[in-house]
């Protein structure tokens, strides 16, 4: 008799995706957004971001806040110059997971949301985001790649399921498949961050990897995972 069942397999399997997501920023999203007139903030909270590569107006890159010096942000915040209206000169995102943006000085005119050519002849049109978002594992557009994704998401599972309390706890493997979990979510932000792969990282307070395999859960029989 099976010691977890596929229902909590699956859900350790899509809570491994997604997690993944959240620390390897590594599936890429490109979106126009709508503005107003007169109005600053707008909500991107359905695009799911971790992080936000760029913003464009029209074609003109616009600056970060959290990047920018402390003379160009008290060049853009000066007095006589809030409440005015006029192209955006840079952007705030803000609450968790990217929820919000925010344009100074307030956008001059109103930008639709067509998605149809973002990347060629209507930069110049829009108002585009790019950045990375997070894994989507019941569809199929935002996935981590098949090949990256059955070697982590087993893992995470397999540390997770003995970690629980009750039948089959084995805190021993926990750790171990744990490690190996960290591991590979290592390499690939190696990969990502464009670090050589020779260059060695240390995560946490772990104790190195052993070599004694272990007995390894069935993982589900049921499920768009193609394991």
């Amino acid at each position: 008799m099976p010691i977890w069942n596929d229902e909590y397999l699956n859900y350790l399997l899509t809570r491994a995706e997604i997690e993944f997501s959240q620390k390897v920023p590594s599936i890429f999203t490109r979106f126009s957004l709508a503005t107003t007139a007169g109005i600053s903030v707008y909500d991107i909270s359905a695009n799911n971001l971790v992080g936000i590569h760029r913003v464009t107006w029209k074609g003109i890159k616009l600056e970060s806040w959290e990047h920018a010096s402390a003379e160009q942000r008290n060049e853009w915040i000066r007095p006589q110059d809030q409440g005015s209206q006029s192209r955006p000169l840079f952007y705030l995102s803000y609450e968790y997971g990217y929820g919000k943006i925010k344009f100074h000085p307030l956008p001059n005119e109103a930008i639709t949301v067509d998605d149809t050519n973002i990347n060629g002849s209507d930069i110049a049109n829009r108002v585009i985001i790019s950045g990375f978002r997070l894994a989507d594992p019941t569809g199929t557009t935002y996935r981590i790649p098949e090949y990256v994704r059955r070697r982590f998401t087993k893992y995470y599972a397999m540390e997770k399921a003995y970690l629980r309390e009750g039948p089959g706890q084995d805190l021993r493997a926990s750790q171990y498949f744990g490690d190996k979990y960290l591991l590979v979510v290592g390499h690939f932000k190696n990969i990502m961050n464009k670090i050589p792969k020779s260059v060695l990282i240390h995560f946490g307070e772990r104790a190195p990897l052993t070599s004694k395999r272990l007995a390894r859960p069935s993982l589900p029989s049921t499920g768009a995972w193609g394991f």
